[in-house]
């Protein structure tokens, strides 16, 4: 099943995570975030299919 965000839900998405982060004041937290997010290889254009890029 895809999800379809729209390009408004997903900036607000975005902004929500971020201001979710902001309020962490646990380090080792966000050291972990950092590694997941660095480590991430994979990116979500390469996995749509032809008709969701389109």
């Amino acid at each position: 099943m895809a999800i379809n965000l729209s390009a408004m839900d997903i900036r607000t998405s975005k902004l929500e995570l971020i201001n979710m982060i902001i309020k962490i004041e646990n380090f080792e937290f966000i050291e972990k975030l950092k590694e997941m997010i660095t480590l991430e290889k994979t990116d979500f254009w390469d996995e749509l299919s032809v008709s969701e890029k389109y």
